[in-house]
This record gives structure tokens, C-alpha cells and sequence, in this order.
């Protein structure tokens, strides 16, 4: 019945660009409708739709539509239009945020997101790389609004192949679609608005490869003008965020996610600006070291000191299993530690 109705909308002239983009549907309410109630909740329910049936027709129905003219087609609107570009990554948006909680169309979501981004992204002209290079302030907001739903997901969604989807969907975007500064933007205010020490964790890990591909891109000589925020000492505030709240020191066992990522993003960029005799993001400035020195890595090691003497769970096993993780964390603080102080004596010598 479904798919009897999906191919029906090519029929009745409906290209599935029609159907990604939305734009076919104030002719559709004002053929069909005379006085509407709820006019906005109409229009949401029938990109709702719109949606469901391209999923279909994706996903089952390869044979009856000409699948590679579809694709060709998005890729010259993505090409061309601004709107389309907009609307291949935003309109799924109906799916993932739907009102009724339906992980089923969550999951439909993230599969159209999925799909169009490996469609733009492996096609030979790169066509979202068009649009990136000049992306307008109301571009990002919508594509910032899609990356806060996708966390969402990958938060809260039962079925874990969905939650694993959405979390390559959410790097993807902003790997491949974002430009540098609005890359870096995104980045920070889902790490800074994020209650979760799991998400923080896995985000700072996307800042860390992004902060090896610049650097690294800086010290090719052809590259040296590509600027970067990844490249700047823009990164050491995400460190601090993590490290220095400004609500105290760090909450554990909550936090321990999120304060291991930091200290093993720290001793990455240590490691890699001495290696090749750098310094972009400042972290080898003397004032920088013992302020990394004084401001995180002391106090740390003294709460750490204090929360393993008083911790104790109900649980036994869970006091075990969280004086592990404290231990964990230790052992990269002691390293970054032994670090910076190396470094600093660099100074003075």
C-alpha cells in the first residue's frame, strides 16, 4: 500500500527532489485544502510524508524509480541552489524531531541524512563544497539545528545501530560540510552546552583529528595560508572548559569522560607541535605551560587525591569500577604533567 502510494506521487508529477526539498508543498495544500485549522502542524505532517515515501522508494523501490537520474538530479539542484542545499540536510529534520517520539522515523532520518551526505560527499565535484565555501549565518543555524537533534539521538535512541548511524552522520557533517570557522563554532557550542561527559568525550576526540589534519596542513609549505581555527590557541579554551568549569573542579564520577578526553587532547597537542617544532595553538607559550601547570593539572591531581580517600559507592563493584576510571585519568595527568613541566624548563634554560 505504501509503495503503491509513493509511486504515485511521481505520477501526479512529484519528483523526489520535489518531495526532499518541500517545495511542492504550498501547491499541494492550496489544491487540496480550502481553510486550514492548523495550517503550520499540516505542513510539518506532510514533509513528514514527503519524507517516508522518498525513504521507501530508497530503500525498496530502487527498481521501478530510475535511481541514478534521482541522484543525478539532487546533485545538479545541490549544485545550483542554495535552497537545495539547505534543504537535503534540513528538511530530514522533520523526521528526526517528530513530536510522536517514533524511533522508527528517527531512524528514516538518519538514513535520508546519511544518504544525501554520501551522495554530496563522494560525488567527483564535491557539490556541498559550493555552497560551504560562502555559508550564510542562516545556513548554519539550520545545519547547527540538525547536529543538536543527531546528538540527541545518539543520546537517547534504544536501538544502538541507529545511535551509531547518527554519530557518523553528525562527524560527517561537519567534516565535510561545515568550513573551518564554522566547523570549529559547531564543535564548541555542542561540547560547551553538553550535560553529557560521554558526548563530550566523543566530540573532543572529532576536535583532535581536526587539530592533526590542520596543523598538519599548516607545515605544507603549498598551505600555509589555509588558516585555521583547529591551527590557533582557540583549541586550548575547549581544554579549559573541560578542566577549569567555572563552577569548581570538574564533578566525578560524572565527569570522568569528558576530563580524559581533555588531558589526552592536551598531551596529543604537546606532543605533536614539539615534534615538529611548532607552536600554532600556543600550548608551548611559558605562560600557557605553567598556566596548564598551575590552573588544571595541580588542582586536579589534588581533587583526584582527595575523591579516590572518600569515594565509596553502595555498590562495591561500582567503587571499584570508578576508582579504575579515577586511576585512568591519574596516569594521563601524571604524563601531561611530566610534559608541560619538561617543556617549561625548555624556558628556562
Amino acid at each position: 500500500m505504501i509503495m503503491q502510494l509513493a509511486r504515485q506521487l511521481s505520477v501526479c508529477g512529484l519528483t523526489d527532489l520535489d518531495l526532499i526539498t518541500g517545495r511542492f508543498c504550498e501547491k499541494v495544500i492550496d489544491a487540496l485544502t480550502d481553510d486550514l485549522v492548523d495550517g503550520d502542524g499540516y505542513i510539518v505532517q506532510v514533509k513528514q510524508g514527503a519524507m517516508v515515501a522518498v525513504w521507501w522508494r530508497f530503500c525498496f523501490d530502487k527498481e521501478a524509480m530510475d535511481y541514478q537520474e534521482t541522484v543525478d538530479s539532487i546533485m545538479i539542484g545541490l549544485r545550483s541552489s542554495r535552497h537545495v542545499f539547505r534543504s537535503v540536510l534540513s528538511n530530514p529534520l522533520v523526521l528526526l524531531s517528530s513530536v510522536e517520539k517514533t524511533w522508527k522515523r528517527v531512524e528514516m532520518g538518519v538514513d535520508l541524512l546519511s544518504t544525501f551526505l554520501e551522495w554530496g560527499i563522494e560525488h567527483s565535484d564535491g557539490p556541498f563544497q559550493i555552497h560551504s565555501d560562502i555559508l550564510e549565518p542562516d545556513d548554519f543555524i539550520e545545519l547547527y539545528k540538525v547536529l543538536e537533534v543527531l546528538q540527541n539521538v545518539i543520546l537517547f535512541c534504544p536501538q544502538s545501530a541507529t545511535r551509531q548511524n547518527a554519530y557518523k552522520v553528525l562527524v560527517n557533517m561537519i567534516r565535510n560540510v561545515l568550513p573551518p570557522e564554522e566547523k570549529f563554532k559547531a564543535l564548541k557550542q555542542l561540547i560547551t552546552q553538553s550535560e553529557q561527559s560521554s558526548m563530550i568525550s566523543l566530540l573532543m576526540y572529532v576536535v583532535k583529528e581536526e587539530v592533526d589534519n590542520a596543523i598538519s596542513l599548516r607545515r605544507d609549505p603549498s598551505k600555509q595560508h589555509l588558516n585555521s581555527p583547529f591551527a590557533s590557541e582557540k583549541v586550548m579554551e575547549l581544554i579549559n572548559f573541560v578542566l577549569r568549569p567555572t563552577t569548581g573542579p570538574p564533578e566525578l564520577p560524572q565527569q570522568i569522560d569528558a576530563v580524559l578526553s581533555a588531558l589526552n587532547l592536551y598531551r596529543f597537542l604537546l606532543i605533536k607541535e614539539e615534534a615538529g617544532r611548532s607552536n600554532y595553538t600556543g600550548v608551548l607559550l611559558k605562560s600557557s605551560l605553567e598556566e596548564a601547570c598551575s590552573k588544571w593539572f595541580h588542582p586536579l591531581r589534588t581533587f583526584l587525591e582527595g575523591f579516590k580517600r572518600s569515594f565509596c559507592a553502595s555498590d562495591a563493584d561500582v567503587t571499584a569500577s570508578v576508582l579504575l576510571s579515577v586511576s585512568c585519568v591519574e596516569g594521563v595527568l601524571y604524563r601531561c604533567l611530566e610534559l608541560a613541566e619538561a617543556a617549561l624548563k625548555n624556558h628556562y634554560t
